[in-house]
Order: structure tokens, then C-alpha cells, then sequence
């Protein structure tokens, strides 16, 4: 659906210019503004979302093409990692827990 929808943006671009090509009250003519500032936000959003699906389904997708066998491994080499050291953000000084 998001994949979509930036063909179709022109569509309310095109309603706003000619809402305001009309001769509007002031009221009706601050509510076209809303409009046009609305659609202009929501494409500015619908670009991020779209670029953080493209992110998420490349690992997705990338998860998905393993077998069960390399999964286990994975894991299994992610849970021996994390026991060597629990910490790998931590600087060098404060790894251990015990001194």
C-alpha cells in the first residue's frame, strides 16, 4: 500500500492548487493551507517509511533465505559470543565484573 501511494501524491497536489486557484474566504483558504501543508508532511513521511521498509525487508529477507541449520549456528555462535563477552559496548576497563 505505502509502496503505492507516492504515485498517487500528484492526485491531492493537483485537488490543493485547484482548491486554491478558487476564490476562497479567508477561513476556507487557511484550510487549503492546512491541506497542502498536510500532504507535503505526509509524503516527507511516506519517503522515510518507505526507505526503512526497503531496510527492514533487505534483513528480513536475508533471515528468511537461511536454512534452519545455518539459524541454529547463528545463534549458537551469537549466544558463545555474547558469553565470551557480555559486554562489547563497554570500554576496555569495565569488561570485567570482577576485579
Amino acid at each position: 500500500m505505502f509502496g503505492e501511494q507516492p504515485d498517487d501524491l500528484w492526485l491531492w497536489v493537483e485537488t490543493c492548487k485547484r482548491w486554491q486557484a478558487q476564490d476562497l474566504t479567508a477561513a476556507k483558504a487557511a484550510k487549503a493551507d492546512q491541506y497542502v501543508a498536510a500532504v507535503e508532511a505526509f509524503a516527507a513521511s511516506n519517503t522515510v517509511i518507505l526507505a526503512l521498509a526497503d531496510e527492514l525487508a533487505a534483513g528480513i529477507n536475508e533471515t528468511l533465505a537461511k536454512s534452519d541449520l545455518e539459524l541454529g549456528v547463528q545463534t549458537l555462535a551469537d549466544a558463545l559470543a555474547r558469553q565470551a563477552n557480555p559486554f562489547p559496548d563497554a570500554p576496555p576497563g569495565c569488561r570485567s565484573a570482577t576485579r
